[in-house]
């Protein structure tokens, strides 16, 4: 996935946390964008994404994966794990 600089879209928040799916994250070099808010239906959810896409493929852009971002419903988009904080967690 890294290769080809896909985006990865998840609303599990855990993923930050797991060493498992961070070294994934790490080792296919990937861009993941968490959403943050919680208790969405699944229309909120694609709302929320397509929303706040200008301010990912920004964030993207300008930040050399691997790393985690944090997106919430008010189109708010943050760093959550650089790649350094990647791999010191793993």
């Amino acid at each position: 996935m890294g290769n080809r600089q896909w985006v990865f879209l998840t609303k599990d928040e855990k993923i930050g946390y797991r060493t498992s799916q961070l070294l994934s994250i790490a080792q296919a070099n990937v861009r993941v964008f968490v959403l943050a808010s919680t208790n969405l239906s699944g229309d909120a959810i694609a709302l929320t994404f397509v929303k706040t896409l200008p301010k990912m493929t920004k964030f993207a852009l300008n930040n050399h994966p691997p790393f985690i971002a944090k997106v919430y419903r008010s189109g708010r988009v943050i760093s959550w794990r650089n790649n350094t904080e990647i791999l010191l967690r793993i």
